[in-house]
């Protein structure tokens, strides 16, 4: 299972984070990046961070939660104040072609063996996520 972004070889400019809550409300965040991103590990903090400015002080449980990445380029251009590194983008294509060659299940990283205690984990298409019913 390859990430979208990297087996289509696209860099985002802007992160979103959407939520719905239990009484059907929806509310998005966004961030625009000056250096487009396409690494997992280095979206993930952006997104992390806009979920809980969201979230925080609701009382309300949640029904829906998505992350989108948006304004896709096919090339990163270079930042002459930001260190590159090829390191990620090689880590991410190694990691894609285990997985592609022996299952989703044959390498996960330790967020995702954490997943582990609470879904269903299936070998060739990762973790199995149920949906509670807010119906009484």
């Amino acid at each position: 299972m390859t990430l979208p972004l990297r087996k289509d070889r696209l860099y985002a400019h802007i992160i979103e984070v959407k939520v719905r809550y239990s009484d059907f409300k929806t509310e998005a965040k966004r961030r625009l990046l000056l250096s487009p991103l396409q690494e997992m590990g280095r979206i993930f903090p952006i997104a992390k961070e806009l979920f809980h400015e969201l979230f925080a002080g609701s009382r309300l449980s949640l029904r829906l939660v998505g992350v989108k990445a948006s304004d896709l380029v096919r090339a990163r251009p270079l930042s002459l104040f930001e260190p590159y590194s090829e390191r990620y983008v090689r880590l991410g294509q190694a990691v894609d072609q285990v997985r592609e060659k022996y299952g989703f299940g044959s390498l996960l990283t330790v967020r995702e063996k954490m997943l582990g205690s609470l879904y269903n984990f299936e070998r060739d298409r990762g973790f199995v996520l149920k949906t509670a019913s807010l119906t009484k």
